[in-house]
């Protein structure tokens, strides 16, 4: 929506903001933000104080809370192991596509008729 990766605000914002607060804030205005319950509130509230203590006032210093910088490199190597498992996988196929088309020799013990 913003051209850029959304923080971890910006998604808050998205599921907890109220429809008028969303439209305001997405616009550009980070002012007066409602929520959608007190719960949403007092949970952003209580962030926001965590980010204070551990990376001071300007909140220019607040980054991404490290929870979601360990998901983002977990997804990564989710992505790289789907894409060695996609390349197995077309190279078992090519193989079985290869073996698939030569003739087979006859089973050992055929049945004996009487």
């Amino acid at each position: 929506m913003m051209g850029k990766p959304p923080t971890q605000f910006d998604v808050f914002m998205k599921t907890h903001g109220t429809a008028k607060a969303q439209k305001r804030y997405f616009a550009g205005d980070h002012e007066n933000i409602e929520y959608c319950s007190l719960t949403a509130k007092e949970a952003q509230e209580a962030y926001l104080q965590e980010m204070v203590k551990k990376h001071g006032e300007e909140s220019s210093n607040h980054k991404d809370d490290a929870r979601v910088d360990r998901l983002r490199a977990q997804v990564s190597t989710m992505e790289q192991q789907q894409q060695q498992m996609e390349e197995q996988m077309e190279m078992v196929m090519r193989m079985m596509n290869m073996f698939g088309n030569q003739p087979r020799a006859p089973p050992d013990n055929l049945p004996e008729d009487n």
